[in-house]
């Protein structure tokens, strides 16, 4: 008898994000974060190193890096998993 084995799916390296445009610019959504808690928001800025940070009761955390010009990146991290999730999008301040 051969017993078979659950295999776990991949994490997903990225997020769905949904973008929203008008004639003043767009947005973008995180439908991931809906429902979820937040527990802390934490903006941190250095010479050079800057970063807002939310964190959910669920012991996650949206990070969002931002460089002068407005240049943006994030992760959305799982504590209890131990997993990094890249979030991958162009933000310009322009």
């Amino acid at each position: 008898m051969t017993t078979q084995h659950k295999q776990k799916k991949p994490p997903k390296s990225r997020f769905a994000l949904i973008e929203r445009r008008s004639s003043g610019g767009r947005a973008l959504e995180f439908p991931q974060m809906k429902g979820r808690t937040v527990e802390k928001v934490e903006l941190f800025t250095s010479a050079d190193d800057h970063s807002i940070s939310i964190r959910f009761q669920d012991k996650t955390l949206l990070n969002f890096r931002f460089e002068l010009g407005f240049t943006l990146s994030a992760d959305y991290l799982d504590f209890k998993a131990l997993t990094i999730l890249p979030v991958i999008f162009p933000v310009n301040g322009n």
